[in-house]
């Protein structure tokens, strides 16, 4: 009998017509990923003058969102290796899409905040499986890229979520009950659900990970998978047994002899979520875990930390004139102003456009990521992009002119942004099957953490302190390279499984 690893399976296989099936509902389902956290922020602030949201509200609804991400990443995580990615998937799909919908009909801001908790519960068991399960298909020298391909349809939420709401927002609520108008925010929530009712439709045709077959000792159903697999690519004449494989191995196996306190009916979900978690800071996992985890943490807090306030740091060079100021200047000059919105749900076109102009640059920076991986290491990119962020926070401090001022505050928060899923596609490379999901989801509950903590930062001292504020952020980066330097050069010291 012939025994084959997994991996040289499926270098064998190639990515064909079975790997492209699962790349693009795993897209769709990023981009149904993308747009419940975005459209979220939009709905919310367009949502202003039918539930009463004012900043104190709107700093509420931030921090619940971002709460419950953090809250449940790790659970998720759990689950997932438990379960198996494709069944979690479903799961948290068809709770994200239900709370979603129901949240479109909150009738006062506090039912509002409740649910979206709830969302944020369930989007996040969504966003980390979906990383997990589309590369466990995928042979190891091409995870990068293929990571990165999904991530093309975040710039394609982030194009299509403004879109949509200039469409929409302007139109007049028509009023359906007493305690309910139907406005225009509400019907963009709805809108919001497309590409998430055609990923759940695909998924379900889905088969479940070999990979996790494989981690709890299912190897028929693993073999089944990848002879299916083998079908679709090669055609339906041949077959893995065709090919001279009897069976499918995975190197670093879960152990048969489980701890007893692990399996044990009278250990409590929280002891065996810790037990079944520990090894990821034992051995050989605990170096790249510490770096990753640490990277995640910075890479977030920059990207999507800077993200949150580029409309505002975009209204702000355009209302001062000041042309000749430093972007710190403009901070003090507009702080003086008193300048306040005429309306405070009131999104105009200047702002949606600015955000479609952002999701066309981040769109632009991941084409631009999977071209350059053809041809260079992801370290090297890695390496690259941080170093750009450095020299674009550096030159905020002299920088001066509306365009001069916008392009590097772009260069700033952008590279973090769109290369921390290849920090992520580092932990899926060098972690084993059985603590994949467990890892991801660990270092996307940290990344949230710092996206948090830097939320709250800037939304504190940017006007105030922004020679601190925004030269923090180039210390960050700095830290960042160096750990960056520290990683592996795609396979290299990475173990297979």
């Amino acid at each position: 009998m012939v025994e084959e690893d997994i991996d040289v399976v499926l270098q064998k296989l190639g990515f064909g017509r079975m790997q492209f099936i699962i790349f693009f509902g795993c897209a769709i389902q990023q981009w149904y990923v993308s747009n419940e956290q975005f459209g979220s922020g939009i709905a919310g602030v367009a949502a202003g003058c039918d539930l009463n949201i004012d900043d104190e509200r709107s700093s509420w609804m931030i921090a619940s969102i971002f709460t419950s991400q953090i809250l449940s990443s790790n659970v998720w995580g759990f689950l997932s290796d438990e379960i198996g990615r494709r069944k979690q998937m479903l799961i948290a799909a068809a709770m994200t899409m239900i709370l979603s919908s129901i949240s479109a009909l909150m009738p006062n801001f506090w039912l509002f905040l409740a649910n979206r908790f709830l969302v944020g519960c369930f989007v996040t068991g969504l966003a980390q499986a979906v990383l997990t399960y589309v590369s466990e298909f995928t042979q190891i020298s091409l995870r990068p890229r293929i990571i990165i391909f999904v991530c093309y349809f975040i710039g394609l939420s982030m194009i299509y979520v403004p879109a949509i709401a200039m469409l929409l927002l302007p139109q007049p609520a028509v009023r359906i009950s007493r305690y309910i108008s139907m406005s225009s925010w509400r019907l963009l929530l709805w809108m919001n659900l497309f590409p998430g009712l055609i990923a759940f439709v695909l998924i379900y045709s889905m088969p479940e990970s070999p990979k996790y077959y494989l981690s709890v000792d299912k190897h028929d159903e693993a073999y089944a998978v990848l002879n299916w697999c083998c079908r679709l690519n090669k055609g339906k004449d041949v077959t893995l047994q065709s090919l001279g494989i009897d069976r499918i191995a995975l190197p670093r196996l879960r152990r048969s002899t489980m701890p007893i306190r692990i399996t044990s009916r009278y250990c409590s979900k929280l002891e065996r979520l810790w037990l079944s978690a520990k090894p990821l800071v034992q051995g050989h996992n605990r170096r790249y875990m510490g770096l990753c985890v640490t990277l995640c943490f910075t890479l977030y807090s920059t990207g999507f930390g800077l993200t949150v306030w580029a409309p505002r740091i975009v209204r702000i060079t355009q209302r001062v004139e000041e042309n000749k100021a430093i972007l710190c200047d403009l901070m003090h000059i507009y702080s003086k102003l008193n300048i306040t919105e005429v309306e405070l749900c009131r999104l105009d076109f200047f702002i949606l456009r600015s955000y479609m102009i952002y999701g066309c640059i981040c769109l632009g920076t991941f084409m631009l990521i999977s071209l350059l991986l053809m041809r260079f290491h992801r370290k090297t990119i890695l390496i690259l992009f941080s170093s750009v962020s450095v020299i674009a926070g550096l030159l905020l401090n002299v920088a001066r002119g509306y365009y001069v001022l916008l392009i590097c505050y772009v260069l700033l928060c952008v590279p973090p942004l769109c290369t921390l899923h290849m920090v992520l596609s580092v932990i899926i490379d060098v972690i084993p099957t059985r603590l994949r999901s467990k890892a991801v989801a660990f270092s996307m509950m940290i990344g949230r953490v710092g996206t948090l903590m830097a939320t709250l930062y800037v939304g504190y001292t940017f006007t105030n302190n922004c020679f601190i504020t925004f030269n923090a952020y180039v210390i960050i980066m700095i830290v960042s390279l160096i750990l960056i330097l520290l990683l592996p050069k795609d396979t290299d010291d990475i173990g297979t499984d």
